[in-house]
């Protein structure tokens, strides 16, 4: 099905995709499901995902979901 993509070949990454869902092993998808749960005020939701990242993420994601689950207990 052609859906008319076509003419905007300049947006589309091509043959160098990369899928941002993979970044840091799958873990910063999960921080921004977490912050999703956040906006939506989805609490229990979102320190359940944080605590994940936390356990289980890589170094780079764990400082921010430390930052977040901490604002989120304090009030």
């Amino acid at each position: 099905m052609d859906v008319g993509l076509g003419d905007f070949e300049e947006l589309l990454a091509g043959e160098n995709t990369t899928d941002v869902d993979l970044e840091d092993e799958g873990f910063a998808a999960k921080l921004d499901l977490a912050k999703a749960y956040i906006e939506i005020q989805d609490y229990d939701s979102a320190i359940s995902t944080l605590n994940d990242v936390i356990e289980n993420g890589p170094d780079s994601v764990q400082a921010e979901a430390k930052s977040l689950k901490s604002s989120l207990t304090e009030s």
